[in-house]
């Protein structure tokens, strides 16, 4: 009898030894833990609180993030080794279905593609910098400047109809009549060309008159040219 009660109280103590163990486990693991080898679940892996990742991170399946994430390394798209001094780095095509803002250059090697509404601005006395040489920028379709003044400005050449190669400021050139068109919405308006006469400098303007020639036919016009300027 005397020994089935020492043997209970050595039970009871075991379990209670036990007991403590557990509750200090515990309690180093609500705190911190440190893992030295790998964690192999077929299951769920569910952390409720912060985690920080020092080593490399391998995921064979589908990496899911409900909340914001902060990385402080360089993350690699598609490689294991992303591009030297590039927090991100893409080996492949990026699909991106929202805005992109607060970017600031952006360096193209091959072909820029836009098939939506594209707006270029500027926050400095530069805008659109296009680099020399032929065929610099290529337009194949429509090129409409709008806003409230609408204004075009180049300090090269232009060059309309079928030449890249244009040899004044504004060169138009093709293989059938050549038409420069001016044209206005305005009720009673006209249109007006701005000649600089080369021996003073004095503005003079260019435009259809009222008066009809006589006996000209076919509503002929007399073609003014005066000082002063268009507008």
């Amino acid at each position: 009898m005397k020994n089935f009660l020492v043997s209970k109280k050595q039970a009871l103590t075991v379990v209670a030894s036990g007991l403590v163990s557990v509750l200090f486990v515990a309690g180093i693991a609500y705190s911190a833990t440190t893992i030295d080898t790998n964690i192999n679940t077929g299951g769920t892996l569910t952390v409720s609180g912060a985690s920080t990742l020092t080593g490399n991170v391998t995921m064979s399946g589908t990496l899911g993030v409900t909340s914001a994430s902060t990385l402080t390394g360089r993350v690699g798209i598609a490689s294991s080794t992303p591009v030297v001094a590039n927090e991100l780095g893409v080996h492949g095509n990026v699909w991106i279905s929202g805005n992109l803002s607060n970017v600031a250059n952006v360096t193209a090697t091959g072909t820029l593609t836009v098939t939506g509404l594209t707006t270029l601005g500027y926050a400095s006395s530069s805008g659109i910098s296009i680099s020399t040489g032929a065929n610099s920028l290529m337009v194949s379709g429509t090129a409409t400047t709008t806003g409230s003044s609408g204004q075009f400005a180049t300090q090269g050449f232009i060059g309309a109809g079928g030449t890249s190669t244009p040899a004044a400021e504004l060169s138009a050139s093709g293989s059938a009549t050549t038409t420069l068109y001016l044209d206005t919405s305005g009720t009673n308006k006209g249109s007006c060309l701005e000649l600089v006469a080369p021996h003073d400098g004095t503005v003079y303007r260019v435009y259809v008159g009222t008066t009809t020639i006589t006996g000209g036919g076919g509503g002929s016009r007399v073609l003014w040219a005066e000082a002063g300027s268009c507008k």
